[in-house]
C-alpha cells in the first residue's frame, strides 16, 4: 500500500501546484491593489471578484482531495518528503484563499 500512497502524494503535489497557480493570479493582483490604495479598502474589482471565486469553486475539489489525502497519510504512511510536500502545498493555497478573500472583503 504504500507505493499506492506514493503514487497518491506525486498526483496530488501536481495537483496543488496547478491549484496554487491558478488561483497565484488572483492573489498576486489583489496584493498589489492593497498596496497601491494603502491596505485600508476593500477591492476597486467590483462585478470582478466572481473571477477569483469561480477559480477557488472550480478548485475545491483539489482541495477536498488533499483533505482526504492528509487524513488518508495519518493511517497509512507515505514518504515524508511527498508528505512535507503536500503539507506545504496545502497550506499555500488555504493562505492564498485567506488573503484573497480578506482584501475582497476589507
Amino acid at each position: 500500500m504504500n507505493k499506492k500512497m506514493n503514487v497518491f502524494s506525486i498526483i496530488m503535489i501536481v495537483l496543488l501546484i496547478l491549484v496554487n497557480l491558478a488561483h497565484l493570479i488572483w492573489t498576486f493582483g489583489l496584493v498589489s491593489e492593497q498596496i497601491k490604495t494603502g491596505f485600508g479598502f476593500g477591492t476597486n474589482m467590483e462585478i470582478g471578484v466572481l473571477y477569483p471565486w469561480i477559480t477557488e469553486i472550480l478548485c475545491s475539489p483539489v482541495l477536498i482531495s488533499a483533505i482526504v489525502y492528509l487524513i488518508i497519510s495519518i493511517f497509512k504512511r507515505p514518504n515524508k518528503n511527498l508528505l512535507i510536500s503536500n503539507i506545504a502545498l496545502f497550506s499555500t493555497i488555504l493562505l492564498q484563499y485567506i488573503i484573497t478573500n480578506l482584501f475582497i472583503w476589507f
